[in-house]
C-alpha cells in the first residue's frame, strides 16, 4: 500500500483556511484530489488539520467517513484545557482519529508546549497511544527536545522536517537540533513541505538537499 501521509482539505466558505495564495482561495475538496491519487497509485492518504477548532476535526472525519482514501485524520483538539483526557477519549473511539496536531508555528511563544497543562495532556496522548505531530520550525527545536526527554513514550511525528530554511542555505542549528531529535526512537519524521521552504517560484524537480541526521 501506498500513502500519502500529510494533505490537507478545506471549504474555503468556512473561513479554516488563510493563505494568500490565490490559486488556494477555493475549496479543495477529495473529488480535486482523486484524479490525482489514481494517477500516481496512491491508495490512501492521511489527512491534516489547517485551523485550530474542533469544528473543523469534526468535518475532516465527516469526508474520512465518505472517502475511501482517506486512511487517518491528524485533528485539532485544545491541550490547554482541563477536559483534553474525555476529548480524546472520545475521539480516539473513532477509528480515523489517528493523531492530534497543535499549531505550534502559529503561536506567540515557542516554548507553549512546555505549558504545565500542555505537557499533562501529551502524557495522556503517549498513554492512549495516539501519534502526535509537531508542527514547528527550527526555533521550536529545543523544546520538541525537553518533551521528548520528559515523555520518552510519546510517540511523535516532525511535519515538513521542522522547516529548515531552505532558500537562505541556514542548516544549522537545524541540522544539528534534528539529529537529536532522530536520536529519540519514537520520532518520525514527513518528508513533505519542502518547496514552500525552498523557492517556490523556482524551484525544479532537479533540486536536491543533502543533510545527514545521523
Amino acid at each position: 500500500m501506498r500513502v500519502d501521509s500529510h494533505q490537507h482539505f478545506w471549504e474555503w466558505s468556512r473561513g479554516w483556511f488563510s493563505r494568500p495564495e490565490p490559486v488556494l482561495s477555493r475549496d479543495y475538496l477529495p473529488a480535486d484530489l482523486g484524479p490525482d491519487l489514481k494517477a500516481q497509485k496512491i491508495d490512501k492518504t492521511i489527512l491534516v488539520q489547517t485551523f485550530p477548532k474542533v469544528g473543523e476535526t469534526d468535518f475532516l472525519l465527516q469526508l474520512a467517513e465518505t472517502t475511501g482514501f482517506i486512511g487517518g485524520v491528524v485533528g485539532w483538539l485544545d491541550l490547554e484545557s482541563r477536559e483534553f483526557p474525555g476529548e480524546l477519549e472520545r475521539y480516539h473511539r473513532n477509528r480515523r482519529f489517528v493523531a492530534v496536531r497543535p499549531m505550534l508555528e502559529c503561536l506567540a511563544e515557542d516554548n507553549w508546549i512546555l505549558r504545565p497543562q500542555v505537557i499533562e495532556s501529551l502524557s495522556v496522548i503517549a498513554r492512549a497511544g495516539v501519534a502526535f505531530d509537531f508542527l514547528t520550525c527550527t526555533r521550536h527545536l529545543p523544546y520538541v527536545l525537553k518533551v521528548l526527554d520528559r515523555i520518552p513514550n510519546l510517540r511523535a511525528v516532525m511535519d515538513h522536517l521542522s522547516k529548515p530554511e531552505i532558500k537562505s542555505g541556514k542548516l544549522q542549528p537545524w541540522q544539528d537540533l534534528m539529529r537529536e531529535v532522530a536520536s529519540h526512537r519514537n520520532v518520525y519524521c514527513k518528508l513533505s513541505g519542502m518547496v514552500t521552504e525552498a523557492d517556490p517560484e523556482n524551484w525544479t524537480t532537479s533540486w536536491s538537499i543533502s543533510v545527514q541526521t545521523g
